[in-house]
């Protein structure tokens, strides 16, 4: 009886093992292996979701006025950072950004120097998970040696408004096309038709894009300069095709303001050239300096 009991015991500590194992080996190490599960770990009730390789992307990470340099904990967090996913939210949510990161993280310093810091208190998800929470900065904070999960609220959000970092399960689902190979920064809107349109209208146009999906790149090109790429992806080829026909020649009558050739998003539509390519209409802009890309952000309300 004895016996059996020991064999009992020792196939169950077996099939514990073997289920840590397999839970090690799924969980995503970075942030190919996130992608190719075709969700990030964000919310989906953001407005753009965000891709960095951070240390390509820092000097344009530091432009969002919504992403608090100022913290030490998360400046530090950033500077061990590889790549990390950005989940930015309506100007007057409660939630302003929510950050999934991957590197090589000092958890057990971060956690000490948190630990005996006032303003930092250690939390419990109704999961057991464990997390900081700054309510002087609206900053949560959740890491391990190599994961951090961050989430920034607004600072007039309510004294019980959440603050658990981490995202709401399954995730956003990566939208088809999204590629982030070689760039500092990509990202996608949630609502591109609306945001485009509602753009057009406010100059009077009458023209109406019925974008998909809009994807934005940035890569890195010499001078500490940048190549943007959009892609505009519609419905089908052939309305691809009639509407950017139609924006370049529009280009041919349009003018720019030339003291500033974004100051709005017709003005980035229009001051360059668009190719289609299959249902994707393509615009590309070089030697892009990170103030053009400020302003090109702060179109998108960030």
């Amino acid at each position: 009886m004895v016996c059996r009991d020991r064999k009992m015991l020792k196939s169950i500590t077996l099939a514990a093992l073997l289920l840590i194992l397999l839970s090690c080996q799924t969980s995503p190490k970075n942030i190919g292996e996130v992608l190719e599960t075709g969700f990030l770990p964000l919310d989906n009730d953001a407005v753009i979701y965000i891709y960095a390789d951070v240390q390509n992307a820092l000097p344009i990470m530091e432009i969002f006025s919504i992403i608090p340099m100022n913290d030490k904990q998360f400046v530090k967090i950033l500077d061990k950072t590889q790549s990390a996913v950005i989940a930015v939210f309506q100007p007057n949510a409660v939630k302003n950004l929510q950050l999934a990161a991957w590197g090589k993280f000092p958890s057990t310093g971060a956690k000490m120097a948190m630990g005996s810091n006032k303003n930092w208190k250690k939390m419990r998800t109704t999961e057991g998970d464990i997390y900081w929470h700054s309510a002087a900065d609206k900053l949560s904070v959740a890491l391990d040696s190599r994961q951090a999960n961050v989430l920034s609220i607004n600072a007039n959000a309510a004294a019980d408004a959440p603050t658990e970092p981490f995202f709401k399960a399954p995730g956003i689902n990566v939208p088809i096309g999204f590629d982030t190979k070689g760039a500092a920064v990509a990202c996608w809107l949630a609502e591109p038709g609306a945001y485009i349109n509602n753009k057009i209208n406010e100059m009077g146009l009458p023209l109406e894009i019925p974008a998909e999906q809009l994807f934005i790149s940035l890569y890195p090109a010499a001078g500490q300069k940048y190549r943007m790429n959009i892609a505009l992806i519609l419905p089908s080829a052939s309305q691809a095709r009639g509407i950017a026909s139609m924006l370049n020649i529009a280009r041919g009558f349009y003018k720019p303001d030339e003291s500033n050739s974004m100051s709005s998003f017709l003005d980035i539509l229009l001051s360059n050239h668009s190719v289609a390519e299959g249902s994707s209409i393509n615009i590309s802009v070089n030697n892009m300096e990170v103030n053009e890309i400020a302003l090109l952000f702060k179109l998108f309300s960030l």
